[in-house]
């Protein structure tokens, strides 16, 4: 198990310092361009790199054995859950059925396409007029946001980070982390606030 916790480590390291030289769309050369923290690189590098350990694995007991490392990785990384100034596409905004309204969001983090960020319980969701329900209101969804918050704990012992998916297949394709928000701010690229103020100069 150790051998594979280690393959684990050199596999992230891999994947952040060389990324993807594929070739890609200019949206995604647009998220290429944006400086990410290094534990978001961290987070998305593991999952994606587990991910095709998974799927390279016929044997369904080390299939399983791959979820518990990639459970002790994550716990390793991100043993007290909280992250900061970190970067996603806003990619599903809607308000609950109930009475209350209360808005919920989903964030595909940026660096990869598997992994996602949710508010799944109605304790984390955004009340009407709130702080942070105000902030959504002025953002789409497809927008850039950077957010600070707090992973949920995995009281399942599954994952270490809350995961939504029903079955070991969906967590190791496409995890869905259940997060709470702190801050949530709509991205502008350094460019182009430099330009926004060069043009109020001008003025």
């Amino acid at each position: 198990m150790k051998n594979i916790f280690l393959v684990l480590v050199l596999v992230i390291f891999y994947y952040v310092a060389c990324g993807d030289d594929s070739e890609s769309t200019s949206e995604e050369n647009l998220e290429q361009s944006i400086t990410l923290k290094k534990d978001q690189k961290n987070l998305t590098a593991l999952i994606d790199s587990v991910k095709v350990m998974y799927e390279n694995t016929e044997n369904p007991l080390k299939k399983t054995a791959l979820r518990k490392e990639r459970k002790n990785a994550l716990k390793t990384l991100f043993n007290n859950r909280n992250v900061s100034n970190w970067k996603g596409e806003l990619s599903d905004m809607n308000t609950s059925t109930d009475n209350q309204g209360k808005a919920y969001i989903g964030v595909r983090l940026l660096g990869t396409n598997s992994v996602n960020l949710g508010t799944s319980y109605i304790s984390d969701m955004f009340p009407v007029g709130s702080k942070l329900f105000n902030k959504l209101a002025e953002i789409e969804v497809g927008d850039i946001i950077e957010f600070s918050g707090t992973f949920r704990y995995d009281y399942e012992y599954q994952d270490h980070l809350d995961e939504n998916s029903s079955t070991e297949y969906g967590s190791m394709h496409y995890p869905e982390f259940n997060f709470i928000f702190k801050s949530i701010e709509k991205y502008v690229p350094e460019t182009a606030a430099t330009d926004d103020q060069m043009d109020t100069s001008d003025n």
